[in-house]
């Protein structure tokens, strides 16, 4: 049997044991907490007696936490050499999960940085493009001209049909009045 389930054994023992001395003890401190209860001093006697009874209770107080501690000092101890062997190792894994998250922030931030470089630029090359078509806008109107499009002419309304014009070195078609005479 090993020195640990050895202590084991023993503490379990001494958990039963504090069981039955804790109900052993129930009723004795159910009759000291109606007697406090019931107590009223009106004479010098009663306050002798209030003070033995004061005492009792006290006694019984630090019987009853002494039997608790020699139970929970040991599993205390027990939970203390299980943190400290489970410790280092938590430790090295939050180092490591600082690192990870050191590494993801970085990545982040530099997303983010490119992204907003990518914004400027197309943010700069638009305004570049607003500028260089409000100056032409400002040269046109300036020239009597404007951006607007016109409508064509045969769309008008008020355009008429004129007839085709010839060409003067166009010469007028011959037309013979017997067939097959040459030209």
């Amino acid at each position: 049997m090993t020195t640990e389930k050895k202590a084991r054994d023993v503490q379990y023992g001494a958990v039963l044991l504090a069981t039955e001395a804790v109900k052993d003890e129930e009723t004795k401190i159910v009759a000291l907490v109606s007697t406090a209860e019931a107590l009223t001093i009106k004479t010098t006697e009663e306050l002798g007696a209030s003070t033995d009874l004061l005492q009792t209770v006290k006694s019984r107080q630090k019987a009853l936490t002494d039997m608790r501690l020699s139970i929970t000092r040991p599993m205390d101890a027990a939970k203390k050499r299980v943190m400290e062997l489970f410790q280092p190792a938590v430790d090295r894994l939050a180092t490591a999960e600082q690192t990870i998250k050191t590494a993801v922030l970085a990545y982040t931030q530099e997303q983010v940085r490119l992204q907003r470089e990518a914004q400027d630029r197309l943010d700069a090359e638009a305004e570049r493009e607003r500028v260089r078509l409000a100056t032409l806008a400002e040269k046109q109107r300036v020239a009597g001209r404007t951006t607007a499009p016109r409508r064509p002419r045969s769309a008008s309304p008020s355009c008429r049909l004129r007839p085709l014009r010839r060409r003067r070195h166009q010469p007028e078609p011959f037309i013979s009045a017997r067939p097959g005479t040459p030209r």
